[in-house]
């Protein structure tokens, strides 16, 4: 018992110095990047020209690259061709559509039984 609560508390003391220490881990490309002593240079942005991206929407392939509907901050929705996709926003347009399509087929099911 005594053993649990001491590991428990040496938990919370880690975590609470971890927090205190200011650092802002960020995973780019695969590696941990502390964006910390940008931020204490830089401001709270470490580029005054980076904008936050949202991938909302794939569309139909235009030449080999993917044509995709984006939110920029401060630019609104946009549509952006990229060559190479990451895999993990191709896994989650690929559910997306997948929950699309079952939502669609719902639908056409319950139309079908009201008439």
């Amino acid at each position: 018992m005594f053993r649990q609560t001491a590991v428990k508390f040496a938990l919370a003391l880690i975590l609470a110095a971890i927090s205190a220490s200011g650092q802002d881990i960020r995973v780019v490309n695969g590696s941990r990047v502390d964006l910390q002593p940008y931020k204490k240079s830089f401001g709270e942005r470490p580029m005054k020209h980076w904008r936050k991206v949202e991938f909302m929407h794939r569309l139909a392939p235009l030449g080999g690259f993917n044509r995709v509907s984006v939110n920029v901050e401060g630019e609104g929705s946009i549509t952006i061709l990229i060559r190479n996709l990451p895999t993990s926003i191709l896994q989650h347009f690929q559910r997306l559509e997948s929950l699309e399509a079952k939502i669609t087929s719902l639908r056409n099911y319950i139309e079908r039984e009201d008439n």
